[in-house]
């Protein structure tokens, strides 16, 4: 993902380039360009570019009358969705042949699991909004703009296939955040998908040119 730009300067640190972030962060840093990204824009050091750490990191700021997100138990319920459903669409854009097709019936095979579990409950984990969505819900919303848009992932959509997780997807979407708007306001959804659509590593997989138009929106959060 070091070929990631910014639509405009990174408020911060005025790069362009996601790895002028980290560079500019730290010098000497070694490790992979990814998102998402936290820093802290006194120290201007880099705080983690694990989702979860971030997840619970946040979590901690919070004051008594803002959600716990990270109750007793959501911690493996999310480590099981990064390890078993975040990583597929990777596994298979980069997998050749024959050994994309495990990768594909496994994805499926997740979606189906989830499919069923959230027509019994509104989250992942019963009763409240937890960090488990944070991990699920993104996967979810750039599915069928990006992994089977894009990577090739398709056979089934989200829009056409799996209405209840369509319909967690517009329920998370209006999960109140700190700043006073919501998840589904404050996802840019058309920067996502020039973000994926122009990343030099991931185009040259897909087969797409990153310098070609970057396709609309296909409807999720609505």
């Amino acid at each position: 993902m070091d070929g990631f730009f910014f639509s405009e300067p990174e408020p911060v640190t005025g790069a362009l380039l996601l790895r002028d972030v980290y560079r500019t962060m730290n010098v000497s840093y070694a490790g992979k360009f990814t998102t998402p990204l936290l820093i802290d824009n006194i120290s201007k050091s880099i705080i983690s570019n694990d989702s979860i750490a971030i997840c619970y990191a946040l979590n901690q700021m919070r004051n008594s009358t803002q959600l716990d997100i990270a109750p007793e138990g959501a911690e493996a319920v999310a480590a099981d969705i990064s390890e078993n459903v975040t990583v597929i669409p990777y596994k298979f854009l980069f997998s050749c042949g024959e050994k994309k097709e495990p990768w594909r019936q496994k994805m499926f095979g997740q979606l189906d699991r989830f499919e069923h579990l959230l027509s019994e409950r509104q989250f992942v984990i019963e009763g409240a909004f937890t960090v488990a969505d944070c991990v699920l819900w993104p996967v979810l919303v750039r599915f069928d703009n990006v992994y089977a848009r894009q990577f090739g992932l398709d056979g089934k959509s989200i829009r056409n296939d799996y209405p209840n997780l369509r319909r967690y997807i517009r329920r998370v979407a209006f999960v109140k955040t700190v700043a006073g708007g919501s998840l589904g306001l404050d996802i840019n959804l058309p920067e996502v998908i020039r973000l994926y659509w122009q990343s030099e590593s991931l185009a040259s997989k897909a087969g797409n040119d990153p310098r070609s138009s970057v396709p609309y929106s296909l409807p999720v959060l609505e």
